[in-house]
């Protein structure tokens, strides 16, 4: 009977853990005990499944229970089941509101056991950085701003490039509530969203929600950020994300930094090895963890024939980004390829966003109305950039050279007066070019081919008008 009594006798045992959030960014995670459950991995499942489900309402507390014969007397046992359950509730689904958006929104644990002589029941507690209005607020919100990108219709990239875009463009750090423990609205996808400013984990939670949201799968990854200002590092939040096959860095908090400073973002779309100053936790470089998210060996493109360590890489997806050009098929841009003299004015002319001619009048006989050029090309002669091979010809088909090029987008430029000296030898007082190569240099859109040449007669390639358009119409012109 005394047995019996002890049996029935609610035995609670109170554990409480640390935030999953410490210092200024980190998302440790709940630790996973390898310990060998008596539970069958079905019991698990349904009940990581029913508080899954209670963390999506935001639920404070619940109990699980588990019909068990054994007697989890021991408390590791009790520990490892524990945290067997929470692991697998935030298991990464797919489902935005689910996965790492719990992980990553939940402050602080607590749990509670009552253990009879056929159950088992866990009562889990939970605190979390939002409140359900704010949730509900912040599905608005989220809804709202993917309806004004306008991504429904687009590709994974042009869809990730917008989400992202925006993320680094909009969302300021919260230096102001950095040490302030006390405000946890901070680490949430809400504070990031609905005030403009966050810390990392804000960041991370945000994306990783949108990007769901958009049909891009990501996971959030939690680490140490090597930013200088600590030898040891500090804690860090980032996402890795899935374009094709593979999955590839990205950072946005930092990324912000540079693109708020009107520079380019360096920690986009990176493989391991490129992606510096990063270090992943250990449960997140776990064999098993990468062959569920293999990551990419090389930086992401678009194109197999343009790598990430190709100086064209940045101009060509940025040149694609803005549809200054589509390549020349679905996975090949032909960087090296010569580009024409129809190709460079329509690539120019689209950078400048599309302007129409000052006249429809058509002086030359090589150029039709069915042209993909053919208002490139009427827009160039109208306003002066470009006056043709003769005064019937234009010469779409002819490649073009360098000198021509800078001087095509001086001209659009409206010829902006130069000085300084003259560091190529090939490059003659009185030639036509002449100013547009001193301005070319002097705003840094080439420096030459070598110290003392720029080849004014080379032709020019894909990957280098690009990059010329790029320097002087990209992010940073």
């Amino acid at each position: 009977m005394k047995r019996l009594i002890c049996c029935l006798l609610a035995l609670v045992l109170i554990l409480q853990l640390s935030p999953v959030l410490s210092g200024s960014a980190r998302a440790e995670g709940l630790p996973i005990e390898q310990t060998e459950s008596a539970v069958p991995d079905s019991v698990i499942s349904n009940a990581a499944a029913e508080l899954r489900a209670q963390l999506v309402k935001h639920a404070e507390s619940h109990t699980i229970h588990i019909p068990t014969d054994h007697a989890y007397s021991d408390a590791e046992e009790r520990r490892a089941l524990t945290y067997a359950i929470v692991d697998k509730a935030l298991e990464h689904t797919g489902n935005p509101k689910e996965g790492d958006a719990l992980r990553l929104n939940v402050s602080h644990w607590g749990f509670k056991y009552l253990i009879g002589s056929s159950y088992l029941d866990i009562t889990y507690s939970m605190t979390y950085y939002t409140t359900p209005e704010q949730e509900s607020e912040l599905d608005t919100l989220v809804a709202k701003l993917l309806s004004d990108l306008k991504i429904s219709s687009k590709t994974d990239r042009q869809r990730f490039y917008a989400i992202y875009d925006y993320i680094c463009k909009n969302i300021t750090y919260d230096y102001a509530n950095l040490n302030d423990e006390s405000y946890k609205l901070k680490y949430s996808a809400y504070a990031a969203l609905k005030n403009k400013t966050a810390v990392c984990q804000g960041y991370t939670a945000l994306l990783y929600r949108l990007l769901l949201e958009a049909g891009i799968d990501n996971r959030a990854i939690m680490g140490t950020g090597y930013n200088g200002k600590d030898p040891k590092g500090e804690n860090h939040a980032w996402n890795i994300v899935k374009m094709g096959r593979y999955y590839y860095n990205v950072d946005s908090t930092w990324d912000a930094v540079y693109v708020q400073a009107k520079q380019n973002g360096i920690f986009t779309l990176r493989c391991n090895d490129n992606f510096i100053n990063h270090e992943r936790d250990a449960e997140y470089n776990t064999s098993s963890f990468n062959t569920k998210y293999p990551m990419s060996p090389t930086d992401y493109s678009p194109f197999l024939d343009v790598r990430g360590v190709d100086y064209f890489f940045d101009p060509v997806v940025w040149a694609v980004q803005e549809g200054v050009t589509k390549g020349e098929s679905d996975t090949t841009f032909g960087p090296n390829k010569t580009c024409t003299r129809g190709q460079v004015v329509t690539f120019l002319w689209r950078a400048r966003g599309c302007p129409s001619p000052m006249s429809l009048s058509n002086p030359f006989t090589d150029v039709s109305t069915t042209d993909y050029f053919y208002q490139p090309v009427l827009w160039a002669y109208t306003s002066g950039v470009t006056e043709g091979v003769s005064k019937t010809s234009f010469g779409p088909k002819q490649s073009c050279t360098r000198a021509q090029v800078v001087t095509f987008m001086w001209r659009a430029r409206s010829k902006p007066t130069v000085s300084g000296s003259n560091p190529f030898t090939d490059v003659a007082p009185g030639a036509y070019y002449y100013d547009a190569v001193l301005w070319a240099v002097s705003q840094e859109i080439t420096n030459g081919t070598s110290a003392t040449t720029f080849s004014p007669n080379q032709t020019c390639t894909r990957g280098q008008i690009v990059t010329f358009l790029y320097r002087d119409y990209g992010p940073n012109g």
